[in-house]
C-alpha cells in the first residue's frame, strides 16, 4: 500500500468519527426548542429578537447536520469496500448495509428540509 492510498484510507475511517462529532455538536447547538421563553407580556421587539436567535441556532444546526451527512456518505463508501472484501464473491449483505446507509442519509436530509 503506498502512502497516498493510506492517507485516503485514514480519511475514510476518520470520516465516520467526524460524522458523529458533527451530529452531536449540531444537536447541542440546536438545544431544546420546547420552551423558547416567549411571554405575551414582552414587547414585540423582544419576541422578534428571541425568534431570530432561535432561527439562527436552527440554521447553524442544519448546516452542521448537512456536513455530517456528507461525511457519512464518504464513510459509507469506505465501509462498503471493506465489507465487500470481507464478505467475498456473491455476498449481498454488503449491498444491504450500503443501501440502508444511503436511505438513512435521505431520511436525515428530509428531516432537515
Amino acid at each position: 500500500m503506498n502512502n497516498r492510498s493510506f492517507v485516503w484510507e485514514l480519511v475514510g475511517a476518520l470520516s465516520g468519527i467526524a460524522t458523529v462529532v458533527f451530529i452531536v455538536i449540531a444537536m447541542a447547538v440546536r438545544g431544546d426548542e420546547g420552551d423558547i421563553g416567549l411571554d405575551p407580556i414582552n414587547s414585540s421587539a423582544q419576541i422578534a429578537a428571541t425568534l431570530a436567535d432561535v432561527s439562527d441556532k436552527i440554521e447553524v444546526s442544519a448546516y452542521l447536520w448537512l456536513f455530517g451527512m456528507l461525511l457519512f456518505i464518504w464513510f459509507l463508501g469506505y465501509l462498503h469496500r471493506y465489507l465487500r472484501e470481507a464478505e467475498g464473491e456473491g455476498g449481498w449483505l454488503t449491498s444491504v448495509a450500503y443501501g440502508g446507509g444511503l436511505v438513512s442519509v435521505a431520511v436525515f436530509l428530509g428531516f432537515l428540509a
